[in-house]
């Protein structure tokens, strides 16, 4: 079976984020994301900080190593001052095309395939990494088929 994702053309808006930044081998990617939300969840709201949305990753492949550089965090009201390897950033504005997964993680590599086909199509180019935007697992989902995944490509009009 084929897995084929509707596609939505989307204008973004520049969101300000609280991030943590590392490179990681891909098998260490789970447990980072989990240690970095929790010290986020922890370290923004006592630093005066408000969160305006579900937690992000950005992955950028390093060439063949087996590790990524890897961007999590959430998007803020505002910047808030808080550990040094925690740093403010942003959500870029523009165009982007988005989809969204159902199942698990692991399953991901369809919906970006099904991004790369509609840029490819519609001649434009990706500008910058996409993100994985993560929603909350139904209620009695343990098996994680029912989880949710936003991804988000932002392009460039040629």
């Amino acid at each position: 079976m084929v897995d084929v994702h509707e596609i939505e053309d989307r204008a973004l808006e520049r969101r300000p984020t609280i991030v943590g930044r590392s490179i990681v081998f891909v098998d260490e990617i789970g447990p980072w994301l989990q240690h970095t939300y929790e010290r986020l969840v922890v370290t923004v709201p006592a630093a005066g900080g408000s969160f305006c949305g579900p937690p992000f990753a950005r992955f950028t492949p390093l060439g063949g190593s087996g590790s990524v550089e890897v961007e999590a965090g959430f998007p803020v009201m505002a910047h808030v001052p808080v550990d040094d390897d925690l740093v403010p950033a942003h959500l870029p504005g523009g165009p982007a095309a988005v989809t969204w997964h159902t199942g698990p993680y692991e399953s991901l590599e369809t919906a970006y395939r099904d991004l790369s086909s509609w840029l490819r199509h519609r001649g434009v180019r990706p500008n910058g990494a996409a993100w994985e935007v993560y929603h909350p697992p139904a209620l009695g989902d343990p098996t994680g088929e029912q989880v949710r995944t936003e991804l988000v490509q932002p392009y460039l009009l040629d």
